[in-house]
């Protein structure tokens, strides 16, 4: 009744620890460069309609984020958060973190400062939405 000694040891387990140890320095410099664009230093928070409005404005500014939201076969969520994303790289970017802000680092840090993802890119993605709708009218 006993399973073999192989049966659940992954040779890839510790492989994978090793991968996160090292990623986690790289996501404390993130959260530390997004805190300083973010946190608020009246009241120590953040304010997602800031981070909304900076997608936005991102995503209208950028070409190859504006051209995706004409990408019909993409979702309207999909591309509002592919510009948080981008915007979160960015800032990544201007404090020469050599590091890819992945989507699970930009959950982390929101869900850190309390903050629905989804509630807060629903204005981006309304706009996503009304762009689409003004194009097709226009066409």
């Amino acid at each position: 009744g006993t399973l073999p000694k192989y049966f659940g040891e992954s040779k890839k387990r510790p492989m994978k620890k090793r991968v996160t140890e090292a990623n986690k320095g790289y996501s404390a410099a993130v959260y530390d460069a997004l805190d300083d664009n973010y946190v608020s230093e009246w009241d120590g928070k953040v304010d997602p309609a800031f981070i909304a409005d900076n997608v936005e404005l991102f995503i209208y500014n950028d070409r190859k984020h504006y051209d995706e939201i004409f990408n019909t076969r993409r979702k309207a969520t999909s591309v509002a958060y592919e510009g948080l994303l981008a915007v979160f790289q960015s800032i990544a970017n201007d404090y020469d973190l050599n590091v890819r802000v992945t989507s699970e680092m930009a959950k982390q840090w929101l869900k850190r400062h309390g903050i629905d993802y989804i509630e807060m890119l629903k204005p981006v993605v309304a706009f996503i939405e009304q762009e689409r709708e003004e194009r097709t009218r226009g066409a």
